[in-house]
């Protein structure tokens, strides 16, 4: 779970970020988030095929092995946040907006299919 922590740290700290109107700050939030659920609902995933056999989900993710290694997922994650905001970064509010939009219903689909699948992630205080 620490790994977890390093994900949502991936958030850009970049000075040209507090540029953004308000909008776009919300999407690149947003999909931080839902990434973070993925990572989760993989985690969880990775937990249930080390506890028991009976677990019959797998990645489908071909950059990731059937049964993942967590720091691989973590770390492909973060790249690929650091690479999509680098690219988004560059681009004009407008069309920041609508990629941060395809960008978010990718992530939200990914998320959705796990669930529907049998992976959900359980988080206790």
């Amino acid at each position: 779970m620490k790994y977890l922590f390093l994900l949502l740290l991936s958030m850009p700290s970049f000075a040209d970020f507090k540029d953004w109107d308000k909008k776009n700050k919300h999407l690149w939030y947003s999909y931080i988030t839902l990434s973070a659920i993925d990572t989760m609902q993989t985690y969880d995933m990775i937990q249930c095929h080390k506890k028991s056999n009976i677990c019959t989900t797998e990645e489908t993710n071909p950059l990731f092995k059937k049964i993942p290694n967590i720091e691989n997922v973590i770390t492909t994650k973060i790249l690929s946040a650091g690479v999509i905001f680098y690219f988004l970064d560059s681009q004009p509010e407008s069309r920041k907006t609508r990629d941060l939009w395809i960008i978010n219903g990718l992530q939200f689909s990914a998320v959705i299919n796990n669930y529907e699948v049998g992976i959900r992630f359980k988080y206790v205080f």
